[in-house]
Parts: C-alpha cells; structure tokens; sequence
C-alpha cells in the first residue's frame, strides 16, 4: 500500500484547488526494474470487458497473457441486436 503525502492546497487561478496540490506519493529512489510477466484475468465478457482486452493488447500487452471469463453462453452482455424483416436493429 502507497502512502500519500498530503499538504495545504495552494489557490490557482480563479480560485480553484488544482488537484495534484493535494497529494502526491512519496518520493522514490530511482531503482531499475526488472519487469515481470503479468497475468490479467477480466471477469465478463461484456462491451466493457471486450473493450479492455483490446485496451491493453493495442498498448502492447501479449494477448496470450489475458484471460477473459464469461458466465453467459455468449459475449456482448446486454448488448444484442436481432433481424427483423431482414433489418438488423
């Protein structure tokens, strides 16, 4: 758990608290990392499920490395279209 340091907000302009006066997290060492391989496991496979999983493979993440779990028979969650007359709606 990251401890926040918090101090009394500073006015910008117009009067308002920017937010990043605040608070901020300590200051760190700079140490290099050694990164690790991540497992990610997304719990619906809903617009916003699928939307995640896109998310983080366009910002370079191995898609083999995500999991996605649906508890429906299908994915979409509400989201459904049907045919009707030949028209999708």
């Amino acid at each position: 758990m990251t401890s926040l340091r918090c101090f009394r907000p500073q006015r910008g302009p117009r009067g308002r608290i920017p937010a990043e006066s605040l608070c901020y997290p300590p200051a760190r060492l700079a140490v290099p990392r050694t990164h690790r391989p991540v497992k990610i496991a997304i719990l619906g496979a809903g617009v916003s499920g699928l939307a995640l999983a896109r998310f983080l493979v366009e910002g370079g993440l191995a898609a083999d490395s995500i999991s996605l779990f649906e508890a429906g028979p299908r994915v979409g969650g509400l989201c459904r279209s049907k045919t009707v007359e030949g028209y999708i709606q």
